[in-house]
């Protein structure tokens, strides 16, 4: 062990055990401050064994001897590492530490160097800065109430909550002001492609490398579901499981097997992802069943499943988006199932015969729109309303349409007008239908015209609404 028990043992087990009671933090990245000769770092890489401990101080004598002591303990390098330098030099990414105490700060009672220098640490969604003493005889006096006045007066930033916990003052830093998410394919459920960041900028840098690197991704080649990035976290599908990432630091959080949840050849929206994401949750549908994962830990919070289909006919869950506290799907039959189903002779009336939605509160069914080839890849939501394509008319509906078409034709010349005739039977008219999100109804429908919009690029992608 790096240290002999002796008369400081027992202060630094109890200082250790409060701020890892008190922070809630047993893995990731812990930055010391102040490292002094290394006692704090030990105890919480000691009680903490998930936890990497980076120690700061400027005392190169002090940095040295215990980068020794520790070395010889087989201690050094994968669990605990020293540096000399002062707290706003030190070389370290931004955002990169889970947890950020002090050791200089448990003898003096002071914070080491300033608020703002520690809140350059302190990675946003959930990490924390913890500083005080523990209940001990042997502890320095200290006025909590006076050292969480400091902290907020020099933290300088309005991104976290600072409260007193038992003997320590504890900061928790929440979301950065400004900062975009991406919860589905497209960036969010109105298709967009744009995630509303504020805060990027130029002069970009690299901010932290590594997994889960291309052994665990699936080829881009297959157009797999797209990553998503919700509240700190990221989350990537590989070809059997499906891994989360803190987003600031790169720390590995959860896998969770899915067999046969690796949806390909969404490109071009001729197929929807099955990922959606949440601030607290994961969406995955795999089959017919969309399962709901706590988005921290990768537990399962709930199995949800579409409405039966009246032809009687298994469909999958195929589009998923979440959405003011509502789950939304389809019932669906995937391209490679229907053609499985025509070869054995079989035909269906719809691959996508309802949308839906679940109240994820009650875990109940609020509505179910059921119509004809509803083009689940078309769907989008924003301002309280879906959209989707319904790609057939009837009958009635297109004659309607060709008369109001064909009264242009009679100023035309025979065969300029022939021609022309003869390219509006071939139009390609589909519906376009507004729902209310929240209640299934419907606002309003419109017949459009998408002749020569899907199929005519040199990626032949399909048709989509995007709303902003």
């Amino acid at each position: 062990e790096p240290f002999q028990r002796d008369d400081k043992t027992k202060f630094y087990e109890q200082a250790a055990s409060e701020i890892l009671k008190n922070s809630g933090v047993t893995a990731g990245y812990c930055l010391v401050l102040g490292n002094e000769d290394g006692r704090l770092a030990y105890e919480l890489a000691r009680q903490a064994p998930a936890l990497r401990i980076y120690g700061i101080d400027s005392d190169e004598a002090k940095v040295s001897k215990a980068r020794e002591r520790f070395a010889a303990a087989g201690w050094y390098g994968p669990r605990v590492t020293f540096f000399v330098g002062q707290p706003d030099k030190t070389g370290l990414s931004n955002y990169f530490a889970n947890l950020v105490v002090s050791d200089s700060q448990l003898t003096t009672g002071k914070l080491p160097g300033t608020a703002v220098e520690i809140g350059r640490y302190v990675k946003p969604c959930g990490g924390i800065a913890c500083f005080g003493v523990p209940r001990s005889d042997t502890a320095p006096k200290l006025s909590l109430d006076d050292l969480k006045t400091s902290l907020a007066s020099n933290y300088l930033r309005d991104d976290a909550e600072i409260n007193i916990k038992d003997n320590w003052v504890v900061l928790k830093r929440g979301k950065l002001a400004g900062v975009g998410e991406w919860s589905h394919q497209y960036g969010s459920p109105d298709n967009a492609c744009f995630s509303n960041d504020e805060r990027v900028k130029g002069s970009l840098g690299v901010l932290w490398y590594g997994d889960p690197g291309p052994a665990k991704t699936i080829n881009r080649h297959d157009a797999a579901s797209a990553p998503l990035s919700t509240n700190g976290r990221f989350f990537t599908q590989g070809t059997d499981s499906v891994r989360a990432y803190d987003a600031y630091n790169g720390q590995f959080l959860w896998e969770y097997k899915n067999p046969g949840a690796i949806r390909t050849g969404v490109f071009n929206n001729n197929e929807t992802s099955n990922l959606a994401a949440s601030d607290d949750a994961l969406f995955v549908t795999v089959g017919d069943t969309c399962t709901q994962l706590d988005a921290a830990t990768g537990r399962v919070v709930a199995q949800h499943k579409p409405p039966p289909s009246k032809d009687g006919i298994k469909r999958d869950w195929g589009y998923v988006a979440h959405h003011d506290g509502i789950l939304y799907g389809t019932s669906t039959i995937r391209s490679q199932l229907s053609d499985a189903l025509r070869r054995r002779g079989l035909t269906v009336e719809s691959d996508t015969d309802a949308i839906f939605a679940v109240d994820l509160k009650t875990g109940k069914l609020l509505w179910n729109y059921r119509g004809p080839n509803l083009m689940h890849v078309t769907i989008t939501i924003g301002d309280g309303q879906m959209f989707f394509v319904e790609s057939t008319l009837s009958n009635n509906e297109r004659e309607a349409l060709l008369r109001q078409d064909k009264a242009a034709l009679k100023d035309l010349p025979p065969e300029e007008a022939k021609k022309k005739e003869q390219e509006l039977k071939r139009l390609d008219i589909r519906t376009a239908v507004a729902l209310n999100a929240k209640t299934g109804e419907e606002n309003w429908r419109k017949e459009i015209d998408v002749t020569n919009c899907t199929k005519v690029s040199s990626g032949g992608g399909n048709l989509t609404l995007m709303y902003k």
